[in-house]
Order: C-alpha cells, then sequence, then structure tokens
C-alpha cells in the first residue's frame, strides 16, 4: 500500500472555484489520500457544497470553523492530518492530475524531505484549463543556501522558486518531531516562517521542473489590504536571514525585503501614495543597506523597467515610480 498522503484545502468563500479545485484533486493518479478541507466560515455557497463534495468521496474530510486567519486554518488541517506527507492547495487553485505523484516520487526516489513544483497563474475570466509543459525540464536537487539564493533571487513570476506551503509536499514526521506549525499570531506571509522552520531541519530539497500547480487570479478580486503589512513582512524576512550564514546570501534577503515592501506598496495595493508607510520603509535597517549592484548581480530579470524602478527608490523619489505605475494601469 502506497503511503497515505494529507491533502490539506483552506476556503473562505471560493463556491465559484471550489469544484474545479476538488475535482483537480480526487482525479489525482496518486489515489492514497486524505482530503482536509478547513472552512473558514463562508457565507456564500462554499460550506453546502463542501459538504455535498463529502458525501461523493469518503477520503473527504471537512471542518467547519469560523472566524480563523490563515495560520489557524492551516494549523487546524495539521491537526486532522493524518498521512505520512501532507501538501497544501488553496481553495480557488487547482492542479495537475499527476501533481501528487510527481511530488512523492520526487520524495521517495531521491530520499529528501520536500519537494516543490512549478506554478503557473491563471485568470478565472479566460474560463480554461491550461496545462503546459516546460521544454528541456529537468528536476533538480537542492540544499539549503542554494533554496535561499533561489528563493530570493530577485527573479520574478512563474519561474521563481517561491516560498509558500501550497506547491509543495512535506513530511509530517518532521512536521511532528520538530513541532512545526504556522505562527497564529500572524495573518499573511505565514508561509515563510513555517517553510523555514521546516528546512532549518531537512536535509535535501527537490524541485520537479514542470508546472503542475495553477494559481488562481481573478481580476474582480478585491485583495484585503493589512495595515501591519510592512512590520509582517520585515518580520518574516528577519526570521529567515537568522538561520543563514553565508553574508551574500544575507544580502540579497535584505534586498529583497525592500524591493517587495516597495513593489507592494507602490505598485499592487495602494490606490493612493501613502507617504508615512514609505517612511517605514526608508527607516528599516534594511534599507539603509540597500544597494543597486545587489540586484544587477542576482537578478534574473534586469530589464529596464526594473533597473529604473529600483533607481528611483534608491534616489528616494518613490512616487515617480507610483506615478508612473498607476499611468501604465
Amino acid at each position: 500500500m502506497k503511503d497515505l498522503i494529507s491533502v490539506i484545502i483552506p476556503v473562505s468563500n471560493v463556491e465559484n472555484y471550489l469544484k474545479e479545485s476538488l475535482d483537480s484533486v480526487l482525479c489525482q493518479t496518486y489515489a492514497n489520500l486524505e482530503i482536509i478541507v478547513v472552512d473558514d466560515g463562508s457565507f456564500d455557497g462554499t460550506a453546502k457544497l463542501c459538504d455535498e463534495y463529502s458525501k461523493k468521496d469518503k477520503r473527504i474530510k471537512i471542518v467547519h470553523e469560523p472566524d480563523l486567519n490563515n495560520s489557524e486554518i492551516k494549523n487546524i488541517g495539521l491537526k486532522f492530518a493524518t498521512g505520512e506527507y501532507v501538501t497544501f492547495i488553496n481553495g480557488g487553485d487547482y492542479v495537475a492530475d499527476n501533481y501528487i505523484e510527481r511530488l512523492y516520487w520526487g520524495l521517495a526516489e531521491h530520499n529528501t524531505d520536500i519537494a516543490f513544483c512549478r506554478y503557473k497563474k491563471y485568470f478565472v475570466s479566460h474560463n480554461e484549463k491550461v496545462y503546459e509543459s516546460l521544454e528541456n525540464a529537468k528536476s533538480y536537487l537542492l540544499n539549503f543556501d542554494e533554496f535561499v539564493s533561489q528563493a530570493f533571487c530577485l527573479e520574478e513570476g512563474e519561474n521563481s522558486i517561491t516560498c509558500s506551503s501550497w506547491r509543495t509536499l512535506f513530511k509530517m514526521e518532521i512536521i511532528r518531531k520538530w513541532n512545526i506549525a504556522f505562527d497564529e499570531s500572524i495573518e499573511i506571509w505565514e508561509d515563510i516562517r513555517f517553510l523555514f522552520d521546516y528546512l532549518k531541519v531537512s536535509l535535501s530539497y527537490y524541485v520537479v521542473d514542470e508546472y503542475l500547480y495553477y494559481y488562481r487570479l481573478d481580476e474582480d478580486m478585491v485583495q484585503k489590504y493589512n495595515n501591519y503589512y510592512i512590520e509582517i513582512k520585515t518580520t518574516a524576512y528577519r526570521h529567515v536571514e537568522k538561520y543563514v550564514k553565508d553574508e551574500n546570501i544575507k544580502g540579497i534577503i535584505k534586498f529583497n525585503l525592500v524591493w517587495n515592501l516597495f513593489y507592494h506598496e507602490l505598485s499592487s495595493l495602494s490606490v493612493y501614495y501613502d507617504l508615512e508607510k514609505v517612511k517605514k520603509i526608508y527607516a528599516l535597517e534594511e534599507y539603509k543597506n540597500f544597494k543597486i549592484k545587489t540586484y544587477i548581480q542576482n537578478s534574473k530579470n534586469k530589464s529596464f523597467a526594473n533597473v529604473m524602478f529600483m533607481l528611483l527608490i534608491k534616489m528616494r523619489i518613490p512616487k515617480l515610480v507610483w506615478k508612473l505605475n498607476r499611468n501604465r494601469d
């Protein structure tokens, strides 16, 4: 009998996307699964749909727990998990039918502690599933320093190694042995701390160089903004840095933090220019060590627009970046 694998699916008001997500898990080529769906008190038809699916397939367990943050939802999933391995799938995303089989094979065949795959973004408005293969795909092993270097190398988009719990397969033995859990005091960027608490006690990591996870982007979604975003993300990055000994990698992490904070504040969420938030970033120690050279040396995406973005930040004229981005949109 193959090892039992737990699939934890946090859901919250995803009625329009949940069927696609659950169907992609139920049709996996690796069938020995327990599927734990944790519903965060959804007020649309999500809860009803969850219960309907649990009646169709005995592998599905439904947990209804209202008013939880992301960390609490995932910890509840881990509490109910009984498998030898565990993976997380967002309630609105879907996966290729060999997603679990390929990750499991990577762990078993190479005797590693964790496996990742590539992910592909998709827009729900396109109303189609797109499974895309990589030409000349070649899976590979990483150690801790190599993972950190790739995760914070400033390569943007789907080809980057991201610090996430989704599109990842973990060993429950390691999670239980080291009491690894999501920090319930934080609501966003909770994956970074969990992942690095796990990585620091792992020996090697396997990357499946294939697009097996499909990450939903909904143009109509209103992204919830957290006023403590800067503090939370800075704390998460510093948590990672304390495990890193290589000074060059530490420099990459610090630079990546500044990049992400400015990019998020000026290009992603802000509908108006907020000088106070910008001042908070300028006050960080990481900004004082901010060097354009780090970007040039480590980024795989040295476009003219990105270089200008970083130069304007360094020259302390981020408002121009914000205006340019607003005009582009």
